[in-house]
């Protein structure tokens, strides 16, 4: 989906009518890459968000290519979902569900490395 002035804007803009109204006293975003966080920033008019929550796990660090940055540079709060890799870092050794099967369960899974340091660490 191709987004437009209008979509992000409209979001910022509503979230921003909301703290305005009183009905929150903060607001943040979910899921913003940098493009979309960049707009998202040149549209507001008076109130910043303070986070934007993401997926963020030893097994998926690509938010720290160019998205942590600019997130620190506006003071943004990092907000991290499945943190645990949907349990692959937490002990869970074969998928047990369907959201399981795919992704960065499935990632973590086939990496060796990682799956070395997470036994050294545990005192496996």
């Amino acid at each position: 989906m191709v987004e437009t002035y209008a979509d992000i804007c409209s979001v910022v803009r509503a979230l921003e009518e909301v703290v305005s109204r009183g009905l929150a006293e903060y607001y943040g975003l979910s899921n913003y890459g940098v493009s979309e966080l960049e707009k998202a920033l040149s549209y507001i008019r008076k109130i910043e968000p303070v986070s934007n929550q993401v997926q963020y796990s030893l097994a998926y660090r690509v938010v720290e290519n160019r998205l942590k940055t600019l997130m620190e540079k506006e003071k943004l709060g990092l907000i991290a979902w499945s943190p645990l890799a949907r349990g692959i870092l937490a002990g869970v050794g074969k998928p047990q569900t369907k959201a399981q099967r795919y992704g960065v369960f499935e990632i973590a899974v086939r990496d060796k490395q990682l799956q070395e340091a997470l036994e050294r660490e545990a005192g496996d």
